[in-house]
């Protein structure tokens, strides 16, 4: 199981959603950032199950600074990236 969220909307850009999971589990995420944000962080979480129902789940961010000199700041995983919201 794949489950990203972001901490900036993905709405409005005319290029959401910004994240989709491929058929064969690959994960694409749109590199722009919201200009008014501060910088765009995505958080990856993979949860793995085996056949005896064992899971454990691991989290991977993602930051798309505002600039190179600014880095991206973490405000919040309140969006489903891959929906429009």
């Amino acid at each position: 199981l794949i489950h990203i969220t972001c901490d900036e909307s993905t709405g409005g850009s005319g290029l959401s959603p910004d994240a989709k999971i491929t058929d064969d589990k690959r994960v694409l995420l749109r590199a722009g950032r919201s200009i008014s944000g501060d910088g765009r962080v995505y958080l990856i979480t993979i949860t793995a199950t085996d056949s005896s129902g064992n899971s454990n789940s691991e989290n991977v961010a993602v930051k798309v600074n505002l600039t190179a000199e600014k880095k991206a700041v973490d405000s919040g995983q309140f969006y489903d990236a891959t929906l429009i919201n």
